[in-house]
């Protein structure tokens, strides 16, 4: 049980600091890219 408990701690501490980076990383991606997208299609 203990084992179980500590494996489920840990997996939400990676989540949670994934979650955090990728939230942090995103808007200064995201902007830059829907931008580029917007002007130049890549359909073509």
């Amino acid at each position: 049980m203990l084992v179980f408990a500590l494996v489920l701690l840990w997996l939400a501490a990676c989540l949670g600091v994934i979650s955090i980076w990728v939230l942090r990383s995103a808007p200064h991606g995201s902007p830059k890219t829907d931008a580029s997208d917007a002007h130049e299609p890549t359909t073509r």
